[in-house]
């Protein structure tokens, strides 16, 4: 069990690293899109190498659990930033229909759509 946590911990300080390195950390996630989801799916991609040559030099790991993370990982980290995204997205079409609506109104409080 031991064994197992030692190797977890140098497992999460490989995956910030490759992150870090494919530039996920320091990239504006308005502007997420399909170069940064190439990114992603190249950094697991990476991550995905270097988990087979854990196996291969006998690091004490489940292989499933290896799978299961990438496949999570990958997903989860796509999800998060497109759904950041896009409520980011519906955040401001909601303000600007608000103004729209307020600009709209004629002095004695009606909706016209002519000013």
């Amino acid at each position: 069990m031991i064994n197992y946590i030692n190797t977890i911990g140098i497992w999460c300080a490989i995956t910030v690293a490759v992150l870090a390195a494919f530039h996920l950390y320091n990239c504006i996630w308005v502007y997420v899109g399909t170069s940064e989801v190439f990114r992603i799916l190249g950094a697991y991609l990476v991550l995905a190498v270097i988990g087979v040559a854990f196996q291969i030099y006998g690091v004490t790991l489940p292989r499933s659990s290896c799978i299961i993370g990438l496949l999570l990982g990958c997903f989860f980290t796509i999800g998060i930033r497109f759904s950041y995204r896009l409520s980011n997205r519906k955040k401001a079409s909601a303000v600007e229909n608000i103004s729209i609506r307020t600009t709209s109104r004629n002095q004695s409080g009606f909706v016209t759509g002519i000013e």
